[in-house]
């Protein structure tokens, strides 16, 4: 444990058949990924809602397939940071919010990733976030270098609202407290190919060492971290030598989980 910290350590996504033989058992079904997956980590980041809304089914099963403690952090519709730019945007906000709120308590960091193409714009930031509830959680990533400002931070921290750390070339590596919580995103230069997905490609020992050692060091009590596969080419590999890096148990995996033997947890 890390004295006086709470941390969630999991990975981008669950549902990968690359993942099958290595993490899950290989006769794993994809609909049984997700109560498996959460044996080992206890959150996920979803990148599939920031393609399209989620059905009221699909939030329901997410929401009876998790234990109580889990937590999901979704990531925006991109209807809203990258075709409307967050102005004109507040039928497809409320909706978007109506829909995950059905996660109930297990609702995490809502994660509002901007396009490359949006450059500084403090207004139309402002009065987006006076869109915002405040009994949530948000974290802003900015992969245009132009945002990265005092105004921009004075702005997020009256908010109490995150700004990602994002270990990937599309963004500056700007280590901004000003949330409630840090949020790290391991994600990697995507020169690994989905193929190879199950397979450690590259190592990060030095990488992920160094993050963990910023966690260690941080004032925020809360550290939400994902992996994604494109980091290293196997995300729970990379999330659980993260766990190492923060002097935490490595977590067991799903196909080391002798059937029947009851839930197994990362903390």
């Amino acid at each position: 444990m890390l004295p006086g910290k709470s941390v969630r350590l999991g990975c981008s996504g669950w549902s990968y058949k690359k993942w099958s033989g290595k993490f899950y058992p290989a006769d794993a079904k994809n609909s049984d990924m997700l109560k498996m997956y959460t044996q080992t980590f206890n959150t996920v980041e979803v990148d599939s809602t920031f393609y399209g809304m989620p059905s009221r089914n699909t939030v329901e099963k997410w929401f009876e397939s998790t234990s109580p403690d889990f937590r999901f952090s979704l990531k925006l519709d991109r209807q809203i940071t990258h075709i409307r730019m967050l102005q004109h945007c507040e039928p497809e906000l409320e909706n978007f919010l109506d829909r995950v709120k059905g996660l109930k308590e297990k609702l995490g960091p809502v994660l509002i990733q901007l396009p490359p193409f949006f450059k500084y714009d403090l207004e139309r930031l402002e009065s987006f976030i006076e869109k915002l509830p405040g009994e949530l959680g948000f974290v802003f990533e900015f992969r245009e270098d132009s945002w990265f400002n005092r105004e921009t931070e004075v702005l997020l921290r009256k908010n109490h609202i995150a700004a990602a750390w994002s270990d990937s070339p599309f963004t500056e590596k700007v280590l901004w407290n000003t949330g409630n919580f840090l949020y790290l995103r391991l994600v990697g230069d995507r020169t690994i190919d989905d193929q190879s997905f199950g397979t450690v490609v590259r190592q990060k020992n030095e990488e992920i060492k160094k993050w963990g050692e910023l966690i260690r060091d941080s004032e925020t009590r809360t550290a939400y971290i994902f992996a994604n596969n494109h980091y290293e080419g196997f995300s729970p590999h990379t999330a659980s030598r993260f766990a190492e890096a923060l002097n935490l148990k490595r977590p067991m995996w799903p196909i080391g989980t002798v059937k029947g033997s009851g839930q197994r947890t990362l903390f």
